[in-house]
């Protein structure tokens, strides 16, 4: 999301838009607003409606707009909040937790379905419990200060042993215009002056007051208002302080530190600078409550070049305005002066604060500190809260996918939170994690734009646990019964100690024992002996981590062989697996090894684990699968080993294939492939017709046509197919040898060749082929005779190709069926 603050150039001190002539475009179909400047006719600012980044004209501009602009303006506002916003929606009351776990003793992390505008969209929670011995929350910054990181980043950098970060958001909002994007909010730790912060005036913008969330001296948690009370004291005369590090602006005073990023003011000549040295403490680590003095050694006084270098012993300051430059003028190199620096009472002796904005929720109600009817309030986009319960013992992190203000507050109060403020959202949404397994927090939300952007501070949830002995092992759970006399390998993943730290073990430290007597480990592997229900116990040195259930059974209803019909060469080898059936219920974990095998027929030889070994001679036979009183038979075939290449044991057409093949049928490409897949022509059809009923083309005369000449390779195959009426060519006296054969053809080709004969149906077998059909009666005969069957939608194609499996297949039932 875009961070706008009031609209400073580059610490000028008269406003841009005060010397600007605007004009306003609007593109058409209300998809482009561009604000042009009247001296160059170029855009300052072209704002893509989609992406709703804009900067809001003021009011005092609109009213020095024409009649005629001003309504433009505000139809393009009216259309374009309710084209991009839609109208209000609330959150529903009901929600469902997708996921959730123990990240840590005091932490917890779930994600959230909610009903939002009619649609589900996920949620992430951290609940972070401050009454946990080991568990604190922190702000952090990236060091330097200037730079910024993931999330994930610096949770990654702030863990050490001792400290472990196991969860994590994107905190307050930070100037992405700025290179070194710094904060806009107070950030401070333990008094520490991290960013001094400002507050955005008019409450169009998110940080429309001072408030902040924060840990107390006394360990709570809360969100709340606060009040800096920093000062300049110089001969008598006092005057407040606007701002520390930051640009200067109207009527400023700001107080420049060695923690300013490139050591300069960064201002203009409109203004006072005053350099001081020899401060009486180290001003990179001021604190609320410090009065810190020094020496003015220079004062550059106003229409000097401005942008001071800020001394590393000292501080800089700098103002705007008739009373703040009257101040500083009269101060004189040598002179004595004093800044001190301090928040009210709540807020003196945090452990840290945290400011953003707007608050959200207070006293449990819906309580949101800026005007609901800007579009940054009224946007749906992804967004990140921090919350407090009334006890301030209980904090939560939240993000949400796509909400407006109003509905992410509403969503919170029905999490039942007495406070919450929001943070950083759009593309900055982030909630970091640590999963079991993990050392390190890791995303748990998926960012807007993609992927995590780089930010100023993240909000901590830090367990302060050490590591310890094991204590939970992470194990693969057994789905599924075990039969009697099989065997599990165990699979342990990671181990955990009793904080949810990761920890390492060693694998000769893990034992397992079972309970009930239904089996027994050896070292990871399970082995079921006795029907019933028992636990498998993991032990790392001699301490439980865990368990898994496991249940033995020792019946079950059949015995399933695969596979279930097996063509093979000679000499090759096959393993055949086992496995258990339940007709009702999860079929067991079943051991091929406990079966017993043999081979019927003479046609190889198996070994005891399902091995088989096909013999030196072709032949058909049976393996002979046998469980206690159950018999299970697989048909096997034995044929020549000279296979096509492409035709794996596995292919669903292997046995006509190589059938067809080992009966002089079917050949294949000179390079040893069939190419099952290939629609078959006619000519390949006529081929392996003849060979079938072993045609002599001399025993037919030529049939004349004129697509086959005698040259052509396929001649004398569809002489003798055609002379013996098998296939007919076409009334233009073409064969169309290269055409590709139909299912319609195929049929009305076997009927003839094997004489098929059968009655006909009452009504059409196939949606498709109906009785005026040219090929119908075929093809009723050939389904009756089960040689060729339709598809599962009831059609049978007549007019589809037929691919050489398919055709093999067919001419293969048509042998096994028909020929004596």
């Amino acid at each position: 999301m875009a961070k706008w603050n009031e609209f400073s150039n580059n610490g000028r001190d008269r406003p841009l838009w005060q010397s600007l002539s605007l004009y306003l475009s609007i593109r058409a179909e209300l998809k482009t607003i561009i604000i042009l400047t009247s001296s160059s006719n170029s855009p300052i600012l072209q704002v893509d409606m989609s992406m709703v980044e804009y900067h809001v004209l003021r009011r005092e501009r609109m009213k020095k707009m024409s009649r005629r602009a001003a309504a433009i303006w505000s139809l393009v506002l009216l259309l374009s909040t309710q084209w991009l916003f839609g109208s209000p929606a609330t959150v529903e009351a009901s929600s469902t937790v997708v996921s959730s776990y123990k990240v840590s003793p005091g932490v917890d992390y779930r994600q959230e379905r909610v009903r939002i505008n009619g649609s589900n969209q996920k949620t992430n929670v951290l609940d972070v419990n401050l009454e946990n011995s080991f568990t604190k929350l922190a702000v952090n910054t990236p060091i330097p200060f200037s730079q910024t990181k993931t999330t994930s980043q610096q949770a990654r950098e702030r863990t050490v042993d001792g400290h472990r970060v196991v969860g994590a958001v994107n905190a307050t909002f930070f100037d992405m215009s700025d290179p070194n994007r710094l904060p806009f909010s107070i950030i401070s730790e333990n008094d520490r002056v991290v960013n001094y912060g400002t507050v955005s005036s008019g409450r169009d913008h998110y940080r429309s007051e001072p408030i902040a969330f924060g840990v107390r001296s006394n360990g709570k948690a809360t969100v709340d208002h606060y009040d800096i009370r920093s000062s300049v004291s110089y001969n008598g005369h006092s005057l407040p302080i606007t701002n520390m590090n930051y640009i200067r602006s109207n009527n400023d005073l700001l107080l420049f530190t060695p923690m300013m990023t490139n050591g300069r003011t960064g201002t203009n000549e409109f203004g006072v600078e005053v350099i001081v040295r020899g401060a009486s403490k180290d001003m990179k680590n001021l604190q609320f409550g410090d009065r810190v003095t020094g020496t003015v050694e220079r004062v550059r006084g106003y229409g000097d070049s401005g942008n001071a270098q800020i001394p590393e012993d000292g501080f800089v300051l700098s103002g705007h305005g008739r009373q703040n430059i009257d101040l500083l003028t009269s101060m004189k190199p040598g002179d004595t002066v004093e800044v001190s620096v301090d928040i009210d009472d709540k807020w003196k002796g945090a452990q840290f604060m945290l400011g953003s904005g707007p608050q959200l929720v207070r006293n449990g109600q819906v309580h949101i500190t800026m005007n609901e009817s800007n579009w940054r309030a009224s946007q749906r986009v992804a967004r990140t809260a921090v919350a407090v319960d009334r006890t301030g013992t209980k904090v939560q992190m939240i993000t949400v996918e796509k909400m407006t203000l109003r509905e992410f507050a509403e969503y919170l109060v029905s999490l039942g939170v007495d406070r919450a403020l929001n943070l950083d959202g759009g593309g900055s949404t982030t909630m970091v994690a640590r999963q079991h397994g993990q050392t390190y927090a890791t995303l748990a939300n998926v960012p807007s734009a993609g992927s995590e952007r780089r930010v100023s501070a993240t909000l901590q949830a830090i367990s302060t646990a050490p590591a310890s002995a094991p204590a939970r092992l992470r194990m693969d759970s057994i789905q599924a019964p075990v039969a009697v006399g099989s065997t599990v390998e165990l699979k342990s993943h990671f181990a955990m100690d009793e904080y949810y730290n990761t920890v390492p073990y060693r694998e000769s430290d893990l034992t397992f024992t079972v309970t009930n007597g239904v089996g027994e480990v050896n070292g990871k592997t399970f082995r079921a002996t006795s029907a019933g229900e028992g636990r498998i116990q993991a032990r790392i040195n001699g301490q439980s981590v865990g368990s898994i259930e496991v249940k033995v059974v020792n019946s079950f209803d059949r015995l399933a062989i695969t596979p279930s019909k097996l063509t093979i060469g000679t000499g090759e080898q096959h393993r055949f697996t086992a496995d258990a059936i339940r007709t009702n219920g999860t079929n067991p974990i079943f051991d091929s090894s406990l079966v017993n095998w043999r081979v019927e027929g003479g046609i190889g030889t198996i070994t005891p684990n399902g091995r088989f070994t096909a013999g030196n001679e072709k032949g058909t036979g049976a393996i002979v699968a046998t469980y206690g009183n159950m018999e299970t038979r697989v048909p096997v075939t034995v044929l020549s080993t000279n296979q096509f290449r492409d035709v794996p044991n596995d292919h669903w057409a292997y046995d006509s294939l190589l059938f067809l093949k080992d009966r002089g049928i079917l050949r294949g490409y000179a390079d040893g492939t069939v190419k099952p897949g290939q629609p078959l022509t006619r000519s390949q059809s006529a081929s392996m017709l003849v060979r079938e009923f072993d045609l002599q083309a001399n025993e037919f005369q030529s049939p004349n046509f004129k697509d086959v000449p005698s040259g052509f390779h396929a001649y004398h195959d569809i002489r003798a197919i055609s002379g013996v009426g098998f296939m007919t060519g076409r009334s233009d006296s073409t064969f169309d040898p290269n055409g590709y054969l139909t299912r319609g053809q195929m049929a009305t080709i076997l009927v003839r060749a094997y004489g098929l004969e059968a009655p006909l149906p009452e009504k059409p077998t196939f949606t498709d082929v109906e009785v005026d059909h040219w090929a119908y009666e075929a093809i009723e005969t050939l389904a009756y005779h089960g040689i060729a069957s339709g598809y599962q939608d009831g059609r049978f194609g007549p007019s589809d190709s037929v691919s050489r499996a398919h055709f093999s297949v067919f001419l293969d039932r048509s042998i096994t069926k028909l020929v004596k």
